[in-house]
């Protein structure tokens, strides 16, 4: 199958790219060598021994890249990436080997898909929230909300200065998939509108809020959760509009992070 300028053909870009996706969605527990790994690909995808270990000084640097770029990506979220290369850049290691808390950010989405959307909003979200340190978290109406879901206060230092603390209120909608299909930017707009609507003290959201929410001498935070992910767009718009968005793993990763291990593995057996 080997070809001249076999490097640049479509297909074979095309393998690569699925050679990273298969690799990026392999066990997170596990250490990968890229050498190995790649040539036993290629030889599945029809190529001989030869032409496999021909192909190799070009597969694998423009597999490592486009590794490279999910890493990054990740990083860039606040994520612990699912894997890591190491200093010499030939094997892939799975986050779990680093930090074996991670297996519970593993476990965590995998609740979060079975779950229902009503359990996520008026539960799960709830004892998040509770476990991150919110104080008052209640669940908003069932239907004809407003956009308001959840609500809470956060209670914070001021300043370097813990003595000092300051009050936010918290306004909160959550988003479930049960095919992780992305929030798009249709949703964060018409949250933003309901937003607005609460902050001037019109709309559902507020009709239907306790008073002490209402308070008005509080600062608000608006926050959507899901527990797929958010297209591009609808982070971009998030970020115009100063609306906090958190996706599954970015909240599940907050459990960790910030939870005893006994209440997240509670958690895992409330909802599982």
């Amino acid at each position: 199958m080997a070809s001249e300028g076999l490097g640049a053909d479509l297909d074979f870009l095309v393998s690569i790219k699925l050679f990273v996706e298969k690799l990026w969605a392999s066990e997170r527990g596990a250490v990968y060598d890229l050498r190995e790994e790649a040539y036993q690909y290629l030889q599945k995808c029809g190529y001989s021994e030869a032409e496999a270990t021909e192909l190799l000084s070009t597969f694998i640097p423009r597999a490592r890249s486009s590794l490279k770029r999910k890493i990054e990506k990740m990083k860039a979220q606040g994520k612990t990436p699912y894997f890591e290369l190491n200093a010499s850049e030939d094997k892939l290691i799975g986050c779990n080997i680093r930090d074996p808390n991670l297996v519970l950010r593993d476990a965590l989405l995998k609740v979060l898909i079975k779950i229902d959307w009503r359990t996520f909003q008026r539960n799960f979200c709830k004892d998040f929230l509770q476990l991150l340190g919110f104080e008052k978290v209640k669940a908003g109406r069932a239907s004809s909300d407003g956009g308001l879901d959840f609500y809470a206060i956060l209670r914070t230092p001021l300043g370097k200065y813990n003595f000092l603390i300051g009050e936010v209120r918290l306004f909160g909608q959550a988003k479930h998939s049960k095919k992780e299909r992305k929030v798009d930017e249709d949703a964060i707009i018409k949250f933003a509108r309901n937003f607005e609507d609460f902050s001037n003290r019109r709309g559902r959201a507020f009709k239907y809020a306790p008073s002490w929410f209402k308070e008005k001498r509080l600062g608000l935070m608006p926050l959507i959760v899901t527990n797929s992910r958010f297209t591009g767009n609808a982070l971009d718009y998030a970020r115009d509009y100063g609306i906090k968005t958190l996706d599954g793993e970015q909240l599940t990763e907050a459990l960790v992070k910030a939870a005893l291990r006994e209440d997240i593995e509670r958690l895992l057996e409330k909802y599982t």
